[in-house]
């Protein structure tokens, strides 16, 4: 099987992020959406955790294939809708990741790009992903 036959689009439209109160051992939290096109690229990524995206960040940002959303979200901050992908973009694009600079130990990456409205949902220790509701 050649890496063609794995290829596939994206399928995020448009992406919330919602902080809960008391997230982040009630501490701001910083935030990468990083939309990648190129395929080895994904398979790196999917490798990362947050903490080694943040350290290495600098090395991707200026690359061709990246289209890197960086955020600070403060502890009960709701915004509807932060990044939106044009119907272009979710052919170009072959996964979108977000990486969260927690306090509590983990991974703190998700793959979202299976969500066609996905929410990020920062807790209290942990990220996780919801789809939102119409």
């Amino acid at each position: 099987m050649d890496d063609m036959s794995l290829v596939s689009h994206i399928e995020t439209e448009d992406i919330g992020i919602t902080a809960a109160l008391g997230a982040n051992r009630d501490t701001p939290v910083a935030l990468d959406i990083v939309g990648v096109s190129d395929e080895k690229m994904v398979q790196v990524l999917m490798k990362f955790d947050a903490k080694s995206w943040f350290l290495q960040k600098d090395k991707f940002v200026h690359q061709s294939g990246f289209n890197i959303n960086t955020f600070e979200v403060v502890p009960g901050q709701t915004i509807p809708i932060d990044v939106q992908y044009s119907w272009s973009d979710r052919r170009k694009y072959r996964a979108v990741f977000v990486f969260a600079k927690m306090l509590a130990p983990g991974l703190h990456h998700l793959r979202i790009d299976k969500f066609s409205k996905p929410i990020v949902v920062i807790g209290t220790n942990a990220i996780r992903v919801a789809e939102k509701q119409n």
